[in-house]
């Protein structure tokens, strides 16, 4: 794809993106998208063939931008123990939400088509195995990193679909529960 037409997928995901913080993601429409990035709505069937493929796209940006900013945190070094790397995803995802991102945005069909949770857990798993020996990494590490992203992740839509009062309460409770499923 030349320059222009890269800028012009930018622009249309960028744009998308800014409609998901207001309108559930499987509302999105390609008209919508269309005149918030300025193009003709036949111009943006040019790179995306409908709805989807655009739901697609954002969703496929969306884990690229998680997975760039877990590595940034990582290499910070806070990450003393296995466990952390886990309660940094808790607050890398609530941090996304707060800010109408991530898979609040994405509808439940294609995050579950993508394997998101498993290619979450997977991207972890590398970055813990890559990070030290010294991290005492237990026997099954990918199937709790797993348990604890599908885990946090419910709860963490739980909470925002709850009075904004209560999602305090409830994201201590998440971060709880994988804590203890972590600790097993």
């Amino acid at each position: 794809m030349q320059r222009r037409g890269r800028e012009t997928v930018a622009g249309i995901l960028a744009a998308a993106r800014e409609i998901s913080r207001t309108v559930y993601a499987g509302d999105l429409l390609m008209k919508d998208v269309a005149e918030q990035s300025g193009l003709a709505d036949g111009a943006v069937y040019r790179y995306f063939r409908n709805d989807d493929a655009l739901r697609r796209a954002l969703a496929a940006q969306a884990l690229e931008l998680y997975c760039d900013a877990m590595t940034a945190l990582i290499a910070q070094g806070t990450c003393a123990r296995w466990q952390d790397v886990v309660l940094l995803h808790i607050t890398l995802r609530v941090d996304s939400y707060c800010r109408g991102e991530g898979p609040a945005a994405i509808p439940d069909r294609l995050r579950a088509e993508a394997n998101e949770s498993q290619v979450i857990a997977e991207f972890l798993g590398g970055v813990i195995r890559a990070r030290d020996v010294d991290l005492q990494v237990p026997a099954d590490l990918d199937h709790r990193i797993e348990l604890s992203v599908r885990i946090s992740d419910a709860l963490v839509i739980h909470a925002f679909s709850t009075r904004p009062s209560q999602r305090r309460i409830v994201l201590a409770e998440c971060r709880s529960v994988v804590e203890q499923i972590l600790a097993r």
